[in-house]
């Protein structure tokens, strides 16, 4: 595993994590936790061609489509039969969201549920 950190505009900084493929799920399951947790949006960066495309991470959609909808997370999991808990979870990335709790996700934001699967 291999960590760069780099100087950018305006006092930011840049993390360049490179790791085997074989943990590449793992660590990206951790940062996204990490990044719900700080309270980060997720902005796709353009790819080198050949590479997969970046896609947001489930947690983060379900936090936008959530506040665009106007909705608390309370409201969210009434709806979605679950916790307030869970759905910070869910958001935060702490929890992967079950594919029956995605089906709802899906039909209340109208959307396809597989953009809540993390594979």
């Amino acid at each position: 595993m291999e960590l760069r950190k780099t100087a950018g505009p305006a006092g930011t900084v840049t993390f360049t994590i490179t790791v085997p493929a074989a943990s590449a799920q793992a660590v990206e399951t951790i940062l996204s936790g990490v990044a719900g947790l700080c309270g980060a949006s997720h902005a796709p960066a353009a790819q080198p061609s050949g590479e997969e495309e970046v896609r947001e991470l489930p947690g983060v959609l379900l936090k936008r489509l959530r506040t665009e909808a106007g909705m608390t997370q309370g409201e969210l999991a009434q709806v979605a039969g679950t916790t307030q808990i869970r759905v910070s979870g869910f958001e935060s990335g702490v929890r992967r969201i079950p594919r029956e709790t995605a089906e709802v996700f899906a039909a209340v934001f109208e959307v396809d549920p597989a953009v809540f699967d993390p594979a």
